[in-house]
């Protein structure tokens, strides 16, 4: 038995596909989500409120937005009180796509910058210039990177 038919939601793997292909829209012959952040943002929306999964929907969302960002090479430095509180948000409608999207940008880093803050010794201005008052230890998958790279 397929996985999606035990754990889809209201309508399985057809709204998954559905809510996978949003990035790839396009309208006038433009992408409809053309950056980065604005697809993770799409999807990240869209996993949460169009029910896919029988339970674990919102974890889906951070957990997709986490790996799409983090494969184009983008780190989401939030908290994970701060990835709790914004998919709340976005189930209780307070939060659109183009919201969410500035949100994501204000708090990601390249990796490429994360890994020079390291060699230069820069870490701390750049958590410094983060939204919010965290530190690095709360930004846990920052401070997993950072410690990654300074083991190599």
């Amino acid at each position: 038995m397929p996985i999606l038919s035990v754990l889809g939601g209201r309508a399985g793997a057809g709204v998954i596909r559905g809510i996978l292909a949003l990035p790839k829209q396009t309208a006038g012959g433009r992408p409809a989500y053309p950056s980065l952040f604005d697809k993770a943002a799409v999807v990240f929306r869209s996993l949460i409120l169009d029910h896919p999964f029988v339970d674990g929907n919102k974890r889906m969302a951070v957990a997709s937005a986490l790996v799409f960002l983090w494969v184009n090479q983008q780190i989401v430095c939030a908290t994970d009180n701060e990835l709790v509180t914004e998919a709340l948000a976005v189930a209780q409608g307070l939060s659109d796509w183009k919201e969410l999207s500035e949100w994501f940008e204000m708090r990601s880093r390249s990796l490429e910058t994360i890994a020079n803050a390291v060699s230069n010794g820069t870490v701390d201005e750049l958590v410094a210039g983060l939204p919010g008052r965290a530190s690095l230890k709360g930004r846990v998958l920052m401070d997993l990177l950072i410690q990654a790279i300074t083991q190599k």
